[in-house]
């Protein structure tokens, strides 16, 4: 989160939560739970994008 530990957090740390969601999501070897993960957060992300 943010380094003064109230408010919302910078954007680069958001881009960097959600590059690593996507990385970690790489790594599943079943295809459909990858790309479930790889949907879901970028369905997340781009629902809660302002």
């Amino acid at each position: 989160m943010a380094a003064s530990g109230a408010g919302l957090p910078m954007r680069s740390e958001v881009l960097q939560l959600y590059r690593s969601r996507l990385r970690v999501g790489r790594q599943f070897s079943d295809y459909n739970v990858r790309e479930y993960s790889k949907r879901r957060t970028m369905d997340a992300f781009e629902t809660t994008r302002t």
